[in-house]
């Protein structure tokens, strides 16, 4: 579903008001969102925005290396104590209790 009217802005995910801590900047986004949504004339407006983030983004965003844990298809205990509580509490087939 496309928006009825929207702003554009070529922020990074997660900024799309402008940086942190931006006052001016996130006042006259939310602002100019605003006034779209009176002056818009047709469904489906997409209004860009003529403010930049201050440093270059995309070129950083595009080498980020995902750092997260791999995800396992089996429980990882820290310790055999959790172990043993997870099979006290839900039987030795403990990989089809907890999923």
């Amino acid at each position: 579903m496309n928006p009825p009217r929207a702003v554009f802005t070529d922020f990074p995910l997660g900024n799309i008001c402008g940086p942190p801590n931006d006052r001016s900047t996130q006042l006259a986004i939310v602002g100019s969102a605003l006034d779209l949504a009176y002056t818009a004339e047709a469904p489906g407006v997409i209004s860009p925005l003529s403010h930049v983030w201050p440093k270059p983004w995309k070129d950083e965003a595009r080498q980020l290396i995902d750092k997260r844990t791999p995800r396992n298809d089996t429980p990882q205990y820290q310790n055999e104590a959790d172990r043993a509580a997870a099979i006290a509490n839900h039987g030795e087939d403990v990989a089809c209790a907890v999923c």
